[in-house]
């Protein structure tokens, strides 16, 4: 195994070409100020200094990275993990059938979303899935692909409501919902709200609405938003 050692991260691999190489770097690297920037306030509360180098691995195809990660007969579409404050990608250049390279440079930043928002909010018992996973998308501008999901479920009358929403997990949902959740606060009520949201959990408390009167709101932006 090889060792990248930039202003932020250790990129451990095995062997990848520059070009790949330089690519993950400039994604990571790209965003990294304005990751720390919109969590400071978290990261500072828990005494969390992110100069210290993030780990990051990446794996040569689906197979090396599944056998890392120890899951076995996982699907396709799971190429890349944070845990412990490591990042583990499959290789942009070998990513397998589910995804590509380009794409593959917005997963490594997802994953490092992860890692930003849990250390930001070590102290918090739980993040649920959809609120995870809805912040990682959003922060990695990853919209392509998630949006069809939520955009077919408001043009078929068939949008969940707000506890199923809650509920939502990796295969369920939680990628597209929580993606388009974040960026519903995010427009219309700012950053402050979302982070506040983040910490709190609970959309009476926050948004002075009850759950239907906000779900309402929120389909009512996704009709205006998503729908041509």
């Amino acid at each position: 195994m090889q060792t990248l050692e930039t202003d932020h991260f250790y990129i451990y691999h095995y062997g990848e070409d520059s070009q790949t190489l330089l690519d993950v770097v400039n994604a990571l690297e790209g965003s990294f100020t304005r990751l720390v920037n919109i969590f400071a306030a978290g990261l500072e509360a828990n005494k969390v200094d992110l100069s210290e180098r993030v780990k990051v691995t990446i794996y040569p195809n689906q197979q090396a990275f599944h056998q890392a990660i120890n899951y076995h007969n996982p699907p396709d579409w799971i190429v890349g993990t944070a845990s412990g404050g490591h990042i583990k990608i499959v290789s942009p250049a070998n990513p397998g059938p589910s995804t590509n390279y380009d794409r593959m440079l917005t997963v490594v930043v997802h994953e490092f979303v992860h890692i930003v928002v849990n250390a930001a909010y070590a102290t918090l018992h739980n993040i649920p899935e959809y609120l995870s996973e809805g912040l990682a998308s959003y922060y990695s501008f990853q919209a392509r692909g998630l949006q069809n999901l939520v955009r077919n479920a408001v043009k078929d009358n068939n949008f969940p409501d707000m506890n199923t929403v809650f509920a939502m997990n990796t295969s369920n949902g939680a990628y597209s919902y929580g993606h388009a959740f974040v960026e519903y606060v995010v427009e219309e009520y700012g950053t402050d709200t979302l982070l506040e949201y983040i910490q709190k959990q609970r959309i009476e408390t926050v948004f002075d609405l009850s759950l239907s009167v906000f779900n309402d709101e929120w389909l009512a932006y996704l009709v205006k938003t998503y729908l041509p």
